[in-house]
């Protein structure tokens, strides 16, 4: 958990990573990669002084695999694993680069993320906050359609500060957890457009494609429908429009 503060004047409240934090990512997680590479660089030789008895174990190799392998150990192995266990490491700094920032006024709620706003609404078109699945924070709307899922740093506790000083309603848990049922292909209570969308968010799911299937979460909310996923089972709720 980071340790950033909000920054805070007496009408707004944002909530955003500090800069010291990216500089830490980026020299601490290369230098933990490139350590982990030159550990990796000594494993063939410590195999091959494994006892005997590993031999007989099934889907082991045999001591003349590991000493092949300890073979190929050497000052260019270890450069060679040094090397990618730091680029590892930046790019997983890369990854954690930046997370939204959240700007909430009397007014209202604003969520960017790298100069492109995900959010942008008055406050009384927001019905409440809520934590969510992967430590998203869920946004929902006047008519309980979800408005954006988005991470927030320092922490949730924070938000649910910031968001209760300006009178937004907070919840622990998704106040409409129970309303939603699990998604059974041609469920005779949507129609045959909104069932079309779950079918192939499914595969959409199913293939690992995230961005194709937020888009089609984005098309059944324009239908008044939400969805969630429940490992690889999908459920849905209907809006209160």
């Amino acid at each position: 958990m980071s340790h950033a503060t909000p920054a805070t004047t007496a009408d707004t409240i944002v909530l955003q990573r500090q800069g010291w934090l990216n500089v830490v990512f980026f020299a601490g997680f290369p230098i933990l990669g490139a350590g982990l590479g030159c550990l990796l660089s000594f494993v063939p030789g410590w195999l091959t002084r494994l006892p005997d008895w590993v031999d007989n174990l099934p889907m082991i190799p045999g001591h003349e695999q590991f000493a092949m392998l300890d073979g190929l150990s050497g000052p260019w192995l270890t450069g060679i694993l040094i090397a990618v266990g730091a680029l590892a490491g930046i790019v997983l700094a890369a990854m954690t680069l930046t997370v939204p920032t959240w700007e909430i006024s009397r007014d209202s709620l604003t969520i960017t993320h790298n100069n492109q706003t995900l959010l942008d609404v008055p406050l009384h078109h927001i019905h409440s906050l809520h934590p969510g699945e992967n430590g998203l924070i869920t946004v929902l709307g006047a008519d309980t359609g979800v408005l954006v899922r988005a991470e927030v740093e320092p922490s949730a506790a924070e938000l649910k500060e910031a968001v209760s000083h300006f009178g937004l309603a907070w919840h622990d848990f998704d106040p409409f957890d129970n309303d939603y049922v699990r998604w059974l292909d041609g469920d005779p209570e949507l129609s045959d457009r909104v069932n079309a969308i779950l079918r192939t968010r499914a595969h959409a799911i199913e293939k690992g494609d995230e961005e194709d299937g937020a888009q089609l979460s984005e098309a059944l909310g324009a239908e008044g429908i939400v969805v969630r996923d429940r490992g690889e089972r999908q459920q849905w709720r209907r809006t209160e429009i």
